[in-house]
């Protein structure tokens, strides 16, 4: 991972997904830790790079929202997805496939 963000640069949108991916494979073998903190730093750097309204960046988001759910940040949880809803339901259409992700990750985390 490292070598690919060395040769296509921490902040390129490519390196960023392949980390995300890294991330989703962390979470689905049960180390929430080390997926929250790579969520965390795509998250971060997505709404840099790409801007927070960003499909990608809403993504990371919804994703980033799940693992805080999953390592018990219920609250924190609850915040990112109510924002991600927000801006997903300006940006994008109300029933995109993303906006309705973010919409039911939010109820599951309310629920």
């Amino acid at each position: 991972m490292a070598d690919l963000q060395r040769s296509l640069g921490r902040e390129c949108p490519d390196a960023l997904r392949a980390v995300a991916a890294l991330a989703a494979a962390y979470l689905q073998a049960g180390r929430v830790g080390p997926a929250l903190q790579l969520y965390e730093q795509v998250h971060q750097a997505m709404g840099q790079v790409l801007g927070a309204d960003d499909r990608d960046t809403l993504a990371a988001a919804v994703s980033l929202g799940r693992v805080y759910h999953a390592a018990g940040r219920l609250a924190d949880a609850g915040e990112l997805l109510r924002d991600t809803v927000m801006r997903a339901e300006r940006v994008l259409d109300p029933d995109s496939p993303l906006t309705r992700q973010a919409r039911e990750s939010g109820v599951i985390v309310a629920g």
